[in-house]
């Protein structure tokens, strides 16, 4: 189960997820960010993620290899903020993933750094 909320910004669009995670909330939550990003007409993501637990390393690139496909046609670039980092080498390798599928991604420690880079 989880809470997903966003907010549209100046020139990217912010998304706050908290609950508890699970291959399956990470599936769907990214899914719906993918989607509404791309309804909306954001190219600049912004993940503040709170999710409580975390993913192994074989579900974190199960996850990491779904998300060129979930992206349908758009090219996005993405700032991941993970609020409970215990996992943050496996982050690391998640983001090294998609950015060798040809995702614009990045994980950062804090919000303002994530936008900073997103508008830079």
């Amino acid at each position: 189960m989880f809470n997903l909320t966003h907010e549209e910004r100046d020139s990217y669009i912010y998304f706050y997820v908290e609950g508890e995670d699970s291959l399956d909330v990470s599936k769907a939550y990214f899914s719906e960010v993918f989607r509404l990003a791309g309804e909306l007409g954001y190219q600049n993501i912004l993940i503040d993620e709170a999710l409580k637990g975390g993913l192994t390393i074989l579900e974190m690139y199960e996850l990491t290899d779904l998300i060129p496909d979930m992206q349908n046609g758009y090219a996005f670039k993405v700032a991941f903020v993970d609020r409970y980092a215990n996992n943050a080498a496996d982050q690391e390798f998640g983001v090294t993933v998609v950015r060798n599928r040809g995702m614009n991604a990045e994980r950062f420690s804090s919000v303002e750094e994530g936008k900073d880079w997103l508008l830079g």
